[in-house]
């Protein structure tokens, strides 16, 4: 058994798991009522009554703009100066979102035409998916766990559990296959086989035969099938027959192992019968399509990693942490109790997972990325990677419902309904997109309301919802790319989704297809023409700003709102659409960052009568060459070999052909770039060794902390990289400045350097696995890393400040503050207001309504038919400003208010008797010259000109 004492799995955190900071007295306080229930109760009455109300209670407008700037300035501060706080956000997020879409629902739906019905309903069903994927959402992230590796350095080998090692692969070429075997093979542990899995003989028979070949060089069993009866699911069922281990570890066949996995995933099996999965995250050692293509490398986060630094970390809170199909190790009694891998979806390691955790499993997430593979490399490869998702995940949720599927718990029921819900993005992604464009273009209208009445409710639920998503995405997904990232495939996930719900059983695995090679410049236009499609309607729209505004005065602030909409989706589209702008790639193998001891030497040994040997530090490695730096100014013999070495071990000399040699003068350096000669089976496996095998090697990848801007920002970047291509003085204005706070993902990775000989080791081991050499009780620490980004100093208060002072000068009814909100919003509508505050309303009334009379004149002179919305917008006008509602009881402002529902009046009556056949009729010509008088008495009481 592990030994008793030294590392224990991780617990239930928000987001604590660096050594603590001295806890502040509000900190303290909270901590304090969590423990206790009656005052747990107390905070719950006091603290979430009143977000109850404001989400119910249909408060006058000016108290929901106070009580929305307290919120806002809450979020803000809590972002700003206690960002682990992170359930605070959440609360004040969904009270925003909460009011927000009750208010929608009962305010502003237009079902006046069937387009305004199709457009308004259909956006408001995008948002309510929208509310209950961040409800998910929140759900997954706001609290984790983050468990540390259980050692196993004292558990007798022969009491160690039995491993087989299964590495499928379908037509993977050498150079993505090899390495991932080489590795498997030289991990530390000692009850252990690795198996190949080889589904590729089915289509090319006899050219799979180097895999076999392969397979006997490394002293892997090699397991080959013709039928390809349910893909790679079926593929490890029908290696199941032939080993007979306790676990089962899964990579596949891009994922290179690194020399640790099995010590740092075994242990939880160990002391723990009931686990049956342990999954770990999946690394890229190359850059995903958006980030390479968009020029975005260290600047933003992969796609991947908020699900894997992130999300996983809630699942494992909750018992609900899913297999990925990679990088995994799994108990084989709990997979022969499901049946195996499960075959009817193409989404199996979630499925099975699904199985596992029905029947009582527990599982394990281990955020420790202990092996590292290839990102989908092209745009379409990227697509195609995520309609198979998409799909695998609509058909879980249609065949097997984790929301009345037996054996589930409460908590895990919802994890998976939301990871099969999220993938259900692509029609609302798509109205999203296309609903602004809609109005602009056919005056398919999506709101029934005073568009400034509707940014009261929607700015704090968007606000919020951003900060939000800022607190729980910390640097693992920074704003508006998961928008960029959704776009690019919504067309395609809509339909994938919408077929797996009709057909279920209908698709087939696809393999998302690795190393690829490109030699130029390409642009995918193919899987781009859909959204291409939707930015030619999004300009449209643009193209019809100006006319709209010309024909319809009084929707200015509406056609304003939403041309500021497109013009957000258009660089969101904009975004997506340059990603498939396909980058040069020409290297068959990538180069990962690499800083190891290298010593060059003589090829022959003429050579080496003269050349001494240079050692220096590599720069970058890969299986096929390495980039190198050396103190002072060298040249290089003929035939030249190089020897690696990190703590661990070193190299058996590597042949290799420079490409490259360059003297920097001002750092007194030559740097040396070549490509290694063929290398046999040994050299090979020591090379990915150096490569692949480090413990530490993929823990030190570091990223800003999001902020909103930040994420605009990089979005606005990448377009004009691509634009410009990448010029160096916008490489500095995005690269992070000296000092800024960055966060690591992966935190807590390495706990100390051995004594002996200062290889990085795995938090809690008690044993190096580089020397060997037992560690004392007392190791110091690393550096803690940091999880949140805290600001200090009087600068991230000042705007809460602002809003709070807002806030009150507007809640005590300071006037030149409620004057000035009253421009922008009708504040009078359920509440009484002082006579300047009414008269400004009446004067804004007397314009809208002369406008109304103006445009029904022009059109019986022209003898037309009334537009279809004419009533409506007499309808606004009396609803905007309350005519005729006793509100004050000044005279003047009497007097006023009578003549302007007179003038109403006279129009609506003008309106019915109206018949364009007879537009000479003198019932209408009476109508329109009363309402004129009326109109003309009321602008000389208020002393405005018409």
């Amino acid at each position: 058994m592990a030994s008793s004492g030294r590392v224990v799995p991780g617990e239930g955190t928000e987001y604590q798991d660096a050594p603590a900071a001295p806890q502040s007295a509000i900190e303290r306080f909270i901590q304090r009522t969590l423990d206790s229930p009656v005052a747990l109760v107390l905070l719950i009455i006091g603290c979430l009554l009143p977000l109850v109300i404001f989400v119910t209670y249909p408060l006058p407008i000016r108290a929901h703009i106070v009580l929305s700037l307290l919120l806002v300035a809450v979020g803000l501060f809590t972002v700003a100066r206690f960002p682990h706080m992170r359930l605070v956000i959440v609360v004040l997020s969904l009270a925003a979102s909460f009011r927000y879409m009750l208010f929608r629902g009962t305010e502003t739906l237009a079902l006046d035409s069937w387009g305004d019905t199709f457009t308004s309903v259909g956006l408001y069903v995008a948002e309510l998916y929208a509310l209950i994927t961040l409800v998910g959402g929140y759900f997954q992230t706001a609290i984790v766990r983050r468990n540390q590796p259980v050692p196993i350095d004292d558990v007798p080998p022969n009491q160690l559990p039995w491993v087989d090692i299964f590495i499928p692969t379908y037509d993977e070429d050498d150079q993505v296959l090899r390495p991932t075997v080489l590795g498997a093979a030289a991990i530390d542990y000692p009850n252990k086989r690795v198996f190949v899995l080889d589904d590729g003989r089915k289509v090319k028979g006899d050219a799979r035969a180097w895999v076999e070949d392969l397979c006997r060089e490394v002293g892997a069993t090699y397991v080959a099938r013709t039928d390809g009866k349910g893909a790679k699911a079926g593929n490890i069922n029908h290696a199941l027959q032939y080993a007979k281990g306790d676990l089962v570890a899964i990579f596949d066949a891009d994922h290179v192992p690194n020399r640790d996995f099995l010590n740092a995933t075994v242990g939880f099996f160990v002391v723990n019968p009931d686990v049956a999965l342990v999954q770990t995250p999946h690394h890229f050692y190359n850059s995903d399509p958006f980030v390479r293509n968009l020029y975005l490398d260290g600047l933003v986060p992969g796609e991947q990693h908020l699900f894997y630094h992130g999300i996983q970390l809630g699942n494992d809170f909750w018992n609900a942490a899913f297999f990925c199909g990679s990088c995994a190790v799994l108990r084989r009694e709990a997979l022969d109790e499901v049946g195996g891998v499960t075959e009817i979806t193409v989404t199996e390691d979630a499925h099975t997972a699904l199985q596992m955790h029905a029947n009582g499993w527990d599982s394990v997430y281990l955020d420790v990325p202990l092996a590292a593979g290839l990102a989908t490399e092209s745009y379409s490869a990227h697509i195609g990677q995520r309609i198979r998702w998409a799909r695998g995940m609509a058909q879980i949720f249609r065949l097997d419902n984790p929301l009345i599927k037996p054996g589930l718990s409460l908590a895990q029921r919802l994890s998976y309904f939301q990871a099969s819900w999220y993938f259900l993005f692509g029609l609302p992604r798509l109205l999203f997109i296309v609903t602004p464009a809609l109005y602009l273009s056919f005056d398919f209208h999506p709101l029934d309301a005073n568009v400034r009445e509707v940014l009261v409710y929607a700015i704090p639920h968007l606000v919020l919802a951003a900060l939000g998503s800022v607190t729980m995405n910390r640097n693992v997904r920074h704003s508006l790319w998961p928008e960029v990232y959704e776009v690019a495939i919504a067309p395609y996930t809509a339909l994938v989704t919408t077929l797996a719900f009709i057909a279920p059983k209908r698709g087939k695995f696809n393999v998302t297809a690795k190393g690829a090679t490109f030699d130029r410049v390409r642009f995918d236009f193919r899987n781009t023409l859909p959204l291409l499609v939707i930015a030619g309607l999004i300009v449209w729209g643009f193209v019809q700003v100006p006319f709209k505004i010309r024909d319809n005065v009084l929707d200015v602030d509406t056609i304003l709102v939403a041309a500021a909409w497109n013009l957000y989706n258009f660089i969101v589209l904009v975004a997506a659409i340059l990603a498939a702008l396909e980058r040069p790639q020409r290297r068959r193998f990538h180069r990962v960052a690499r800083s190891a001891g290298v010593m060059l030497l003589a090829g022959d040994a003429a050579d080496a009568a003269w050349f001494a040997p240079l050692e220096g530090t590599t720069v970058d490695l890969s299986m096929g060459g390495l980039a190198a730096r050396f103190p002072g100014r060298h040249d290089l013999p003929v035939q030249a070999a190089v020897e690696l070495s990190n703590p661990w071990a070193r190299s058996v000399p590597l042949p290799i052909q420079p490409v490259g040699v360059e003297y920097l003068s001002e750092e007194d350096v030559t740097v040396v770039r070549a490509n290694f000669s063929p290398l046999d089976t040994r050299q090979q496996s020591d090379l990915a060794r150096q490569i692949f095998g480090a413990t530490d090697a993929w823990a030190g990848e570091r990223f800003r902390f999001d902020s909103y801007w930040r994420g605009v920002t990089s979005v606005m970047v990448a377009i004009l990289a691509v634009g410009l291509g990448n010029p160096t003085w916008l490489r500095r204005f995005m690269a992070p400045n000296q000092g800024e706070q960055l966060g690591t993902l992966v935190p807590g990775v390495e706990h100390s350097r051995c004594v002996n000989c200062g290889a990085a080791m795995l938090e809690g081991a008690v044993r190096c696995g580089a020397c060997g050499a037992l560690q004392p009780d007392e190791l110091v620490p690393v550096q803690p890393v940091q999880l949140q980004a805290e600001v200090r100093g009087v600068r991230p208060m000042v705007l809460p400040a602002v809003l709070l002072v807002l806030a009150a000068l507007l809640a005590f009814g300071y006037s030149p503050v409620v004057d000035a909100v009253s421009q922008a919003v009708p504040l009078n509508k359920w509440e009484k207001v002082p006579y300047q505050t009414r008269k400004g309303e009446l004067a804004q009334a007397t314009h809208r309504i002369h406008a109304l009379h103006g445009e029904l004149e022009r059109t019986v002179l022209r003898a037309r038919p009334v537009d279809g919305r004419f009533s409506r917008k007499v309808w606004e006008v009396k609803r905007d400003y309350s005519l005729m509602t006793p509100i004050v009881e000044d005279e003047s402002t009497r007097e006023v208010e009578v003549a302007l529902e007179t003038s109403v009046a006279a129009i609506e009556e003008a309106r019915a008797a109206y018949d364009p056949k007879n537009p000479s009729d003198p019932a209408v010509r009476d109508a329109l010259d009363r309402a004129e008088v009326n109109l003309g008495r009321a602008a000389n009481r208020l002393g405005i000109p018409l």
